[in-house]
């Protein structure tokens, strides 16, 4: 039997297909009236905001429990057999900018930095 975060998944994809069939049918419905299709109808951007809140809840339901991001791998550990100087590299092209920009420089105007 499927989890709640499984039906939620199946209701927000049924919830887009009910929201794509209100506009198919809304714009049916101008063009057989002759008027001018004037865009989405508030019902169904109503049912595409709620089945993309549904979806979202479904992912993050069945996505698991999150997992912090560590800098230092604990199983590996600090020490000076795992520093690799070639990888270092010193010769880039941030060294061709003067280590303080003047004031009249185009970067400065324009708020780059």
């Amino acid at each position: 039997m499927p989890s709640l975060a499984g039906w939620a998944v199946l209701a927000g994809f049924a919830l887009f297909a009910i929201a794509a069939h209100t506009v198919v049918s809304s714009r049916q419905l101008a063009q057989l009236t002759q008027q001018e299709y004037s865009g989405v109808p508030l019902l169904a951007a109503a049912e595409l905001t709620a089945a993309a809140i549904v979806l979202c809840y479904a992912s993050l339901r069945l996505s698991g429990e999150f997992k912090p991001i560590s800098s230092v791998n604990p199983a590996r550990g600090t020490s000076t057999h795992n520093f690799r100087p070639d990888f270092m590299r010193f010769n880039h092209r941030g060294k061709a900018l003067p280590s303080v920009l003047p004031g009249d420089h185009p970067i400065m105007k324009t708020g780059g930095i």
